[in-house]
């Protein structure tokens, strides 16, 4: 029997972090293999190319968000350093999109996220999304 493939997709807050200590509760390092995703984007669309961005602008804002894609996958990393994860950090939008794609170009067997809707039982945006379109179940921890 093959170890399971999970893929924890992390943005390093609470609910992922929980998400990944669910993870440790449940199962050992032999059970599974963990890879960590985070998918990053920098935030300058701004709505009109009249005001779109000056370039070095838009590279620091991308550099800001890559940087903090790279904490996100080492708190997350940290949080499982027993079962010593595979990690990656990729750029895209829409994240669901990238993390169904990643997924299922590495055959993983489920997708492990934490719960971040505001307020409520329900799920946040990515959850929602990953519940309706991926191809392999999806584990959302609260």
């Amino acid at each position: 029997m093959h170890a399971l493939h999970v893929v924890l997709a992390s943005d390093g807050s609470e609910g992922a972090l929980r998400a990944a200590g669910w993870l440790k509760a449940n199962f050992s390092p032999s059970d599974v293999r963990v890879t960590v995703v985070t998918v990053h984007h920098a935030p300058i669309d701004v709505g009109s190319p009249t005001f779109a961005p000056e370039p070095a602008y838009a590279e620091q804002m991308e550099d800001a968000a890559i940087n903090e894609a790279r904490r996100a996958v080492s708190r997350t990393e940290e949080a499982l350093a027993d079962f010593r994860p595979d990690c990656h950090v990729i750029g895209g939008m829409p994240m669901a999109e990238i993390l169904i794609q990643f997924a299922t170009d590495h055959r993983a067997d489920v997708i492990v996220t934490g719960r971040r809707a505001r307020g409520g039982l329900g799920l946040g945006s990515i959850s929602r999304a990953l519940a309706h379109n991926a191809p392999v179940p999806i584990w959302v921890i609260p």
